[in-house]
C-alpha cells in the first residue's frame, strides 16, 4: 500500500535550527491544531523545529471519508512514516490516543526520545468510560456525534468538565471545540483492548510521562502503569486535566517538558 499523504504544521525554530525535531502526534476526536494553540509556538520559540501531524482522516490528511476503517495500526504507520521524513531522528511526543500510537512506532523507527502526555492506561479505556459515564451520563452520546456546533450549544460544560479543570474559561473552551472532529470507531475499538495488543517497549530511550492531578479520564493512579512499563517516573502536573496541552496550566506542562529535554544527552 502506498502511504497516505499526510498534512502538518510545522513550526520553525527561532534562531536556526540547532536541535532536534520535535514531533506532536494529537489524541482521539483532535487533529495537529491542538499543538498549535501553545505548544508549537512556545518550543520552535525556544530553538525546536516543531512538526505537528495530522492521522489519517484527521485534519487535512487523507482518508476522512473512510475515518471508521482506520485503527490503531494505521495510526502507527502515519507515525513511522512522519517519523522517517525526518531530517534525523526526532523526538516524539503523543497525548493520550497519541501516546498509545507513539509508544508502538518508536518500536519501529528510531527516536531520541518520547513524551507520554496523559496516556491511554495499559488496560484500555473500558474503566475510562466508565468512570466518565458515571459521572456525566450523557457523555458516551455527546462524544459518539462530536462536532464543534453540537458540543457549543448543547455541552460546553460537559466537555471541559471531562477534558479540562474548571479554571479554562468557558470562552476559550469553545473555542477548543471548534477543533473537535469525530473519532474512528475502529480505533477507539483497539483502545478498550489495548491490554491485548504487544506493545513491548522498545530499545530503552529516554521517556517522559504525564499526567494531569485532574484528569477524569486518565488519573494519575493508572498513568503510572505507563510510566512503570517505560521504567520512568511518573510526573504529575497539579490542577491540570486531560488536555494538558490546552489546559488552564499548560505553561506548566511545556517547561516541564523543555526542562526534560534541555537535561537530556547529546541532543544538540
Amino acid at each position: 500500500m502506498s502511504p497516505r499523504k499526510l498534512n502538518s504544521i510545522v513550526r520553525a525554530p527561532v534562531g536556526g535550527h540547532a536541535k532536534p525535531t520535535l514531533l506532536f502526534v494529537h489524541g482521539g476526536y483532535q487533529d495537529s491544531r491542538a499543538w498549535d494553540q501553545h505548544f508549537l509556538p512556545f518550543f520552535a520559540a525556544h530553538g525546536y523545529p516543531c512538526v505537528a501531524l495530522d492521522l489519517s482522516g484527521h485534519g487535512q490528511s487523507e482518508g476522512r471519508e473512510q475515518l471508521h476503517n482506520f485503527g490503531i495500526s494505521d495510526y502507527v504507520q502515519d507515525v513511522v512514516q512522519a517519523m522517517h521524513s525526518c531530517s534525523s531522528a526526532p523526538i516524539v511526543i503523543g497525548h493520550s490516543m497519541g501516546a498509545a500510537v507513539v509508544e508502538e512506532a518508536v518500536g519501529e523507527s528510531p527516536a531520541l526520545a518520547t513524551v507520554l502526555m496523559a496516556p491511554v492506561p495499559t488496560i484500555g479505556t473500558v474503566d475510562s468510560i466508565r468512570r466518565a459515564v458515571g459521572a456525566h451520563p450523557e457523555f458516551i452520546g455527546a462524544m459518539l456525534r462530536a462536532d464543534s456546533a453540537k458540543l457549543v450549544n448543547d455541552n460546553l460544560e460537559l466537555f471541559r468538565d471531562v477534558f479540562f479543570t474548571r479554571d479554562l474559561p468557558l470562552k476559550e473552551v469553545e473555542q477548543i471545540a471548534g477543533l473537535i472532529q469525530p473519532e474512528s470507531y475502529t480505533a477507539l475499538t483497539d483502545l478498550t483492548m489495548l491490554a491485548w495488543r504487544i506493545r513491548a517497549p522498545a530499545e530503552k530511550i529516554p521517556t517522559l510521562v504525564l499526567s494531569g492531578e485532574k484528569d477524569m479520564l486518565f488519573p494519575p493512579a493508572l498513568a503510572s502503569f505507563v510510566a512503570t512499563r517505560w521504567r520512568t517516573p511518573l510526573h504529575v502536573l497539579p490542577n491540570t486535566g486531560h488536555c494538558i496541552m490546552m489546559d488552564a496550566e499548560w505553561r506548566s506542562a511545556a517547561y516541564l517538558i523543555l526542562n526534560w529535554l534541555e537535561f537530556q544527552q547529546p541532543f544538540d
